[in-house]
């Protein structure tokens, strides 16, 4: 849990919705947040998810970060390309990594935010991820309910990601 872990919006709103948001102390410790993306999920728009991540701001769970360092120029045209969300964690990541030396987990959905921070060297991790690493601590006792849920709820992951993980965790 050491390693640093900086949030985009899709998999905490999709994790919001199926109850998920608590999984991510006992996996990473407290999350990063940048500011900007905190700004994208707690709009007063979504009452139950919205309440559920305020839920785990108020108990450490997410901490909202600063997002404004500026990037190196190269750093810059790679995520000019991204939406502010996704642009605002790779800030905070690449700044981490100038400090402290040592790269980030990103948790992150969208394909061009994965790649772009991929690109950039630091390790991804989405919903489908998410859930079968809760599976494997055992804080939940099967994927597939929470994969369902994920999928009731709007929340749309490719079949063959799904599969991924469910042979991963030997479901």
């Amino acid at each position: 849990m050491a390693r640093r872990v900086v949030a985009d919006a899709s998999p905490l709103i999709g994790l919001s919705r199926i109850g998920g948001l608590a999984w991510l102390g006992p996996l990473f410790g407290t999350v990063a947040v940048p500011h900007t993306v905190q700004a994208e999920i707690l709009v007063g728009d979504f009452a139950r998810s919205e309440a559920s991540i305020s839920e785990a701001f108020s108990s450490n769970i997410l901490c909202a970060e600063a997002d404004d360092a500026p990037p190196l120029p190269a750093e810059a045209a790679l995520l000019e390309r991204l939406d502010a969300g996704e642009a605002a964690c790779l800030r905070v990541a690449l700044e981490h990594h100038k400090v402290v030396g040592t790269p980030c987990l990103i948790l992150m959905d969208d394909q061009a935010g994965r790649a772009a921070a991929q690109t950039l060297g630091f390790q991804v991790a989405g919903c489908a991820v998410i859930i079968g690493m809760a599976r494997q601590r055992g804080l939940i006792a099967a994927t597939l309910p929470s994969f369902r849920a994920l999928h009731a709820a709007g929340f749309w992951l490719a079949p063959a990601v799904i599969r991924t993980v469910l042979k991963r965790v030997g479901e």
